[in-house]
């Protein structure tokens, strides 16, 4: 039989969906998986406003949160212990008579089931469900779309007006070069000299090797050096030059098929357990998640390090031109 809720049922609910988010991060500044929240005192059922939308929410009291009141949506309830039949809530809807609290909460997160950046159909029914605003109109709007045998205008044109903008501006006509390296030194380096140059050596021998070992030595396994990293980081570019094959394939114990698979075995280089086991062991930082949410702390060392090293290292020419940068982009027929 399902429990009911009503004034002084105990209950539980996902901690991730609890609100108001800034009582709830003064606890739980970074909530981590799926954990939920127990002994929570229910003291009514009321309409706040999640998600830009008035829903019904209970509200209650909890230990930890002494001279506060949290609340979740209903359906995250779950009755623990039932309170008496006439303390029962009874149903509400969202309409003139009933007092609303005005609340502005931010947007929740997403579903632990949805895959960031997607857009499938079960996706969006998932995002529906959880009460998000899903917009799934993906047609251009009316005026951007070309009638049949219309000459396109993009209204732009190639060519040069004879003044070069850079040098108006001061600006000198640089070489791209290595800082502190004349140009017959830099002749000289073969490809992995300059990769380890441009690579930053105390990054990736204090945190990003450290880090790695760390996890090996809780995995009791050999230790990782720069030469085997190394050596890992290059089969990891050489798969990245085939295009579907996958990477199972490469430490495949068929012979090899000019028609199917991978072209090459990598097993006189690395077994596929320690190949494996080293991807496992990969962290990039090792510094500490900070109180607020940054979906770039994983990397977020590793950037910096990069654009030091890159700053110290390597002068870039006095004009640098990015990919697909000279495509003209107006709708999405261009």
């Amino acid at each position: 039989m399902v429990k009911k809720v009503g004034i002084g049922a105990v209950c539980s609910a996902p901690l991730r969906y609890m609100r108001p988010l800034r009582v709830i991060q003064t606890k739980h500044p970074q909530i981590v998986g799926t954990p939920r929240i127990e002994q929570l005192l229910a003291l009514r059922k009321e309409l706040k406003r999640l998600n830009k939308r008035l829903q019904v929410c209970i509200v209650f009291r909890h230990d930890d949160f002494p001279n506060e009141e949290i609340y979740c949506h209903e359906r995250f309830c779950r009755v623990e212990v039932e309170s008496p039949t006439a303390q029962l809530f009874g149903d509400i809807e969202a309409d003139e008579d009933v007092e609303v609290v005005e609340e502005e909460e931010p947007t929740d997160e997403l579903p632990a089931e949805v895959q960031p950046h997607s857009v499938g159909v079960d996706d969006r029914f998932l995002l529906r469900n959880d009460g998000f605003n899903v917009d799934d109109d993906r047609d251009p709007a009316p005026e951007n779309i070309p009638v049949p045998g219309e000459t396109l205008n993009d209204q732009q044109t190639w060519g040069w007006g004879g003044r070069c903008h850079r040098k108006v501006f001061g600006a000198a006509d640089d070489k791209p070069k290595l800082i502190q390296l004349t140009d017959s030194e830099s002749k000289l380096m073969t490809i992995l000299s300059l990769f380890l140059c441009l690579f930053p050596a105390t990054y990736l021998d204090e945190v990003l090797l450290a880090e790695i070992n760390r996890n090996l030595d809780k995995e009791k396994a050999r230790r990782i050096g720069l030469g085997e990293f190394l050596r890992f980081l290059g089969l990891w570019y050489y798969m990245a030059t085939f295009k579907g094959v996958t990477r199972a394939q490469f430490w495949s114990t068929k012979d090899i098929d000019p028609y199917s698979g991978a072209l090459i075995r990598f097993h006189k280089m690395m077994s596929k357990q320690r190949f494996d086991l080293i991807l496992k062991s990969l962290r990039y930082t090792n510094r500490l998640a900070p109180a607020y949410k940054d979906k770039f702390h994983g990397i977020r060392q590793l950037i910096e390090a990069w654009n030091d090293n890159m700053i110290k290292k390597f002068r870039p020419s006095w004009v640098s031109c990015l990919d697909e940068s000279m495509s003209p982009w107006t709708t999405r027929w261009t």
